[in-house]
């Protein structure tokens, strides 16, 4: 399997990171947009990597089953979204996304990041993007860690690489 066989991505969006360059501002723009915040997500935003030289990014939506995982840990999650030709995306794509919830389909995607991000306690976690019908939500989860095993129906988004 390669990202040429995968089966249609269930979502795909391209993403700016506009104005989402360090967590103040990130914050700011969150908060002037119809995306609502779990009470975690300002610490996990400010212990978030808003480096790399990507200013735009092509997400595309996939669950452990489309990449052929019935269940896995998010490591093996991410060694074969990787082996398959996908990418990890940079830290400020959910805040990004999250910003502009017209272009969120699902109730719960998870954003396949380089790595977990420490929270409030200093957990492992990965943000979530969630759509209802008029607003998003941008919410941290504690199953950054390395040994918990996520079901096939759970959904990530990965970066599809630019050619």
């Amino acid at each position: 399997m390669s990202i040429a066989t995968l089966p249609q991505p269930r979502l795909v969006a391209t993403v700016k990171r506009g104005e989402h360059t360090n967590a103040a501002a990130s914050q700011k723009q969150l908060a002037c947009s119809k995306c609502r915040v779990d009470p975690y997500i300002n610490k996990m935003l400010a212990n978030a990597n808003y480096g790399g030289p990507e200013d735009e990014v092509d997400i595309v939506v996939y669950s452990n089953s489309d990449i052929g995982l019935s269940g896995a840990t998010r490591q093996q999650t991410y060694d074969k979204a990787v082996g398959l030709g996908l990418v990890m995306l940079p830290d400020w794509v959910a805040p990004a996304w999250c910003e502009d919830y017209t272009k969120l389909m699902y109730d719960g995607v998870f954003i396949a990041t380089q790595e977990p991000i420490p929270d409030g306690d200093g957990g492992p976690d990965l943000f979530c993007v969630k759509r209802y019908s008029d607003h998003s939500l941008l919410n941290g989860c504690r199953s950054g860690s390395a040994g918990g095993v996520w079901a096939g129906s759970i959904l990530w988004a990965f970066g599809r690489p630019r050619k």
